[in-house]
């Protein structure tokens, strides 16, 4: 499966290549010398220089990014660089920041694994690191050329970890897509059987979505908003919890907020909602600490004037769009009785 996406702004086509066992020496620029950026203890890509930075959410830092940027000075890497991100979310942020900075810019390659980064992290050209205020505050857009998606690396991930990629998956579904609600709904015995067709199928539908979005609002300016539903609840629970919880936990606790807080969205609509956590298991609560958490929702990023905003919406498979804005005041009163 492959699709492509041009980014308007920059401009640049996004290549994304879905498969099973993929060569990515066959996908990666012949005769370029590549930057590898991963986890320690991930197994190695046969291609390119390897530079690694430890697991954990505590390392996606601007210290982690310096200390990546000045081993690659020392390794002789300069503007003829490519640089890799092949992990997980963390390591696609920190690796496209890297390259979003690194010599005022080079070209960067996404090779996400897990569902998680299949899904969200690797599509759409966001790159960031954490600080102790808030999360992804401090980054660039800086859209890859190619975002190669190996199925193969999801066989080795837990119940958990598929999961936080689900949760994303039906974030996709909730804001654009009432068609992939659909099928999510009538195929569980295939998720639950990790038929590999089933989720390279979810896995291309939900890029495509996301893909369409940005697409259409690269730098984030009033529709590609939506993509952060569930995230103004979620990302404050992770700083409130000190990301005891995950990002994936935290965003599927934060949709089903936001479904609560939609003013719009049918009652029936939210019964199907919960019906789906329901049957494939996703979280609905979690412990946090509220004096935290409130302090966290300060710093989202789609604030305005001190006011907190979220996305919310109308129906499944469409996002509310507020006079373009595709965001609107949290309601606080709302926001403590579901808490």
């Amino acid at each position: 499966m492959e699709l492509s996406f041009l980014y308007p702004s920059e401009p640049l086509i996004s290549r994304v290549v879905i498969g099973h066992n993929l060569d990515f020496r066959k996908l990666l620029p012949e005769g370029k010398r590549i930057a590898v950026i991963t986890h320690e203890n991930t197994r190695s890509l046969p291609v390119g220089e390897h530079f690694t930075f430890p697991r954990g959410e505590e390392y996606k830092t601007r210290a982690i990014k310096e200390h990546l940027e000045d081993e690659l000075l020392k390794a002789g890497f300069g503007r003829d660089a490519v640089i890799v991100g092949f992990g997980g979310g963390i390591v696609t942020d920190v690796a496209g920041f890297v390259a979003a900075t690194f010599c005022r810019g080079v070209p960067y390659f996404a090779i996400p694994t897990t569902l998680l980064g299949m899904v969200d992290a690797a599509i759409g050209g966001k790159t960031a690191v954490n600080t102790p205020f808030a999360k992804n505050a401090i980054g660039a857009f800086h859209p890859p050329a190619g975002i190669f998606i190996d199925t193969s690396f999801l066989q080795t991930l837990s119940e958990k970890q598929l999961q936080e990629g689900l949760a994303e998956i039906i974030k996709h579904a909730l804001i654009a897509s009432e068609e992939l609600f659909a099928f999510l709904g009538g195929n569980y015995p295939l998720w639950k059987a990790r038929d590999v067709s089933f989720i390279e199928t979810l896995i291309y539908r939900s890029c495509a979505i996301k893909a369409d979005v940005v697409k259409r609002d690269p730098r984030e300016k009033g529709m590609r908003r939506i993509l952060n539903f569930g995230h103004t609840v979620g990302h404050a629970l992770e700083v409130a919890t000190s990301h005891r919880i995950t990002h994936g936990e935290a965003v599927a606790v934060g949709m089903m907020a936001e479904c609560r807080l939609s003013q719009f969205l049918p009652w029936a609509d939210l019964k199907k909602i919960e019906e789906l956590y329901s049957l494939y298991g996703l979280p609905v609560d979690a412990q946090f600490n509220r004096q935290n958490f409130y302090e966290a929702l300060k710093f989202d990023k789609k604030n305005r004037d001190g006011a907190v905003r979220m996305a919310t919406l109308d129906r499944i498979g469409l996002a509310s769009n507020h006079e373009g804005e595709y965001c609107t005041p949290l309601d606080f009163a709302k926001l403590e009785k579901i808490l």
